[in-house]
């Protein structure tokens, strides 16, 4: 099945199913930008903020 198959037969299915595959895909888009851009901006900022992850905790 090809992308341009899969395009009609959303296209040609009930209004309801069109506007939830939509819904969907703008969300997973909107939320990838989200965790992008969280995580680029982290990066940026303070570059020593995850350290604590690799250290061992101190037991004294």
């Amino acid at each position: 099945m090809t992308l341009k198959d899969t395009f009609q037969e959303v296209a040609s299915s009930k209004p309801l199913f069109l506007t939830i595959y939509t819904t969907v895909i703008v969300g997973i888009v909107v939320s990838s930008f989200y965790v992008f851009s969280a995580v680029y901006s982290a990066e940026d900022s303070s570059p020593n903020s995850t350290t604590w992850v690799s250290s061992p905790p101190s037991l004294s």
